[in-house]
């Protein structure tokens, strides 16, 4: 990436702009972005299920730590379930719903 002085929208000197420059698409191009379309998803589809399934919208915690805390027990129960069906020949994501109560 590389950062192109341009000045700002008040005329004060120039601002480090972050954006990548346009880039011709290529195969080549295509290839890397279709890569990153992948782990995009896979992160998004994390993030909804976390927000969703899990309900960290609303965790109610007062504090980051408190927070840490309440989302490292709900992946910590998740992923024990999973094992938990794994071992006992069940699928996977075969859980119980969970309503937060």
């Amino acid at each position: 990436m590389v950062a192109e002085a341009r000045p700002d929208e008040r005329g004060r000197g120039g601002v480090a702009d972050q954006r990548p420059r346009h880039v011709a698409r290529t195969a080549s191009n295509k290839a890397g972005e279709r890569r990153l379309a992948s782990v995009r998803l896979a992160i998004e589809s994390v993030f909804s299920n976390l927000k969703g399934q899990m309900r960290l919208e609303r965790h109610l915690a007062k504090t980051p730590a408190g927070l840490a805390v309440r989302i490292a027990q709900r992946l910590l129960a998740l992923t024990l379930g999973i094992l938990l069906n794994t071992l006992a020949g069940r699928p996977a994501r075969a859980l119980a719903a969970y309503d937060g109560r």
